[in-house]
């Protein structure tokens, strides 16, 4: 691990703790056992660590997902996106996930984050359209129209999302009920 990776992972683990208003490099920097002038070689301030913390989090996550998912095809590859999702954040990075939550609140009131969700977001509701589109041809299925396809693919991606907030607020880890029910509902859906 690298001394920027080091600064990012102890830079998580300040914002889960402290959250990002009380999180300082200087906290940061004492947590990752560097200098204080070593992180501001690296980063501006604690707005651009956080920033590069949530790119960090999503360069992490999206091959591990991709990884899970690679070897589905039609549906099974929509629901293995959803189990890897529910496995890597809840199970595997909680403190991850923790900070994407964080970022969204915060990406209310700070553009360039906004801008970043904005830019994943769209990615992944790209990726789902061309998953369900190939799923309904392959099925000989009523092609759906653009708009009908990314509601859809729209309402899965919120719907997982809702459930990964539940599961990781409720810190329940009987959170396979709601990765389940989140499956049953994507079935229902795709009939």
């Amino acid at each position: 691990m690298d001394a920027k990776e080091k600064i990012l992972e102890a830079a998580i683990t300040c914002f889960c703790r402290d959250g990002f208003h009380l999180t300082t490099t200087r906290k940061i920097a004492s947590e990752a056992k560097v200098s204080n002038g070593l992180i501001n070689y690296h980063f501006q301030d604690t707005t651009h660590i956080f920033w590069e913390v949530i790119r960090y989090i999503y360069g992490l996550m999206t091959p591990l997902v991709r990884a899970e998912v690679a070897e589905a095809t039609g549906i099974d590859k929509i629901k293995k996106v959803i189990e890897a999702n529910f496995h890597l954040h809840v199970d595997r990075h909680p403190k991850y996930y923790s900070c994407i939550l964080l970022s969204y609140y915060i990406a209310t009131y700070d553009e360039e984050l906004g801008k970043l969700h904005q830019e994943f977001y769209r990615s992944s509701i790209k990726t789902l359209c061309k998953i369900l589109s190939e799923y309904y041809k392959s099925k000989n299925k009523k092609t759906l129209r653009p708009l009908e396809l990314l509601g859809l693919a729209q309402s899965i991606w919120n719907e997982m999302e809702g459930g990964l907030l539940f599961a990781s607020v409720t810190k329940d880890k009987k959170h396979n009920r709601m990765m389940r029910s989140q499956l049953d509902l994507l079935e229902i859906k795709l009939q």
